[in-house]
């Protein structure tokens, strides 16, 4: 008669013998990592605010079929929350301003070490670039 604990056995140690892979790493690394921060010719802003906030990323797309539409993401580096004023200018393809009724001046609260995403859409289809200009 055979032992039925044998075969449960074998079961086992298939089993344990999958959970660690040769070469397998375990990490251990901040939770939150370093931001990398990029310069992009399309942000303009004055030296005290650039000393203060930094520009993650830009991310772009189309909506509505033809609009672009743009993400700046910004980073709070001070211990205080501040507040900016923005503007987006879009521009055509040969590099001309598209006049805009809703080109003025806006508002941002960038609170204490934090991520602050700022999005806007242009108001017409022949928008293929943008100038983001940031102040305080």
């Amino acid at each position: 008669m055979k032992n039925p604990i044998f075969p449960l056995l074998g079961l086992l140690v298939v089993t344990l013998a999958g959970c660690t892979t040769p070469g397998g790493v375990n990490t251990v690394g901040s939770a939150t990592p370093t931001p990398a921060f990029i310069q992009d010719r399309r942000v303009v802003t004055d030296p005290y605010l650039a000393s203060d906030i930094r520009v993650l990323g830009i991310r772009q797309t189309r909506v509505s079929g033809d609009l672009l539409k743009i993400e700046i993401v910004l980073l709070n580096t001070t211990g205080s929350d501040r507040q900016i004023h923005y503007k987006v200018e879009w521009q055509d393809n040969a590099g001309m301003t598209i006049a805009s009724p809703t080109g003025g001046w806006r508002v941002a609260e960038l609170k204490s070490e934090e991520q602050t995403a700022i999005a806007a859409i242009a108001i017409s289809p022949s928008a293929t670039d943008f100038t983001i200009k940031l102040q305080e």
